[in-house]
C-alpha cells in the first residue's frame, strides 16, 4: 500500500511538472503576442497629415454650421443661445487655423452685430 501511494504521489507529481510546462508555452506565446498587440503602431508622418487635414475638413464643416445655427438662433433673439454658438465657433476657427478666411470674416462680422 506504501509502494502504492509512493507511485502515485511521484505520477501526480509528474503530472503538475508536464501540465505546467503546457501551460507555460502557450501562456508565454499568448503574453509575447499581447505585448506586440498592445504596443502603438508607429503613426507615419503621411499618415498624421492626412488625419490632419481630415480632420480640420471635418472641424470646418461643423463651423459653418454653428455659425448658420448661431445666424439663425440671433435673428430668433435668442441672444444667449446665439452668443454660446458663436463662441463655439471662435473655438473652432482658433483649432482649425488657416485656410477659413470666409468663415473667419463670417464670424467677426456676424458676431458683431
Amino acid at each position: 500500500m506504501r509502494q502504492h501511494r509512493h507511485s502515485a504521489a511521484l505520477i501526480s507529481t509528474n503530472l503538475k511538472q508536464a501540465m505546467t510546462k503546457a501551460v507555460s508555452i502557450p501562456l508565454g506565446l499568448i503574453l509575447m503576442l499581447a505585448a506586440a498587440l498592445a504596443s502603438p503602431a508607429q503613426t507615419t508622418p503621411a499618415q498624421m497629415a492626412v488625419s490632419e487635414a481630415v480632420l480640420r475638413q471635418a472641424n470646418t464643416i461643423v463651423l459653418r454650421q454653428k455659425l448658420a445655427q448661431a445666424k439663425d438662433t440671433v435673428a430668433h433673439e435668442d441672444l444667449v443661445a446665439g452668443a454660446r454658438l458663436y463662441e463655439e465657433a471662435y473655438s473652432l476657427v482658433q483649432q482649425i487655423g488657416s485656410g477659413i478666411d470666409v468663415e473667419k470674416a463670417q464670424l467677426f462680422q456676424d458676431s458683431s452685430q
